[in-house]
């Protein structure tokens, strides 16, 4: 990867958390965001139940199921 490209990667993500001080409520913008994550995790660990292979697993494995796919959300074109 060109090291140009990952700088600008890491600038944009800077950027982005730095924004949140623009934003008029940002407590509340932050609350909702966590409730967004938490309703994430919560879809990903009650499909877990609607499997009898997936039923056993827990906490870490949604939390690990959440993390790849967001990633791959983010690299995903389109």
């Amino acid at each position: 990867m060109n090291p140009d490209k990952i700088k600008n990667i890491a600038l944009s993500f800077v950027n982005g958390f730095t924004s949140i001080r623009k934003v008029k409520k940002p407590v509340t913008f932050i609350l909702l965001t966590i409730l967004i994550w938490i309703c994430y995790y919560a879809g990903i660990h009650l499909c877990f139940y609607c499997i009898p292979l997936t039923e056993h697993l827990g906490f870490s494995e949604a939390i690990t199921a959440l993390v790849f796919g967001s990633i791959t959300v983010m690299i995903t074109p389109g």
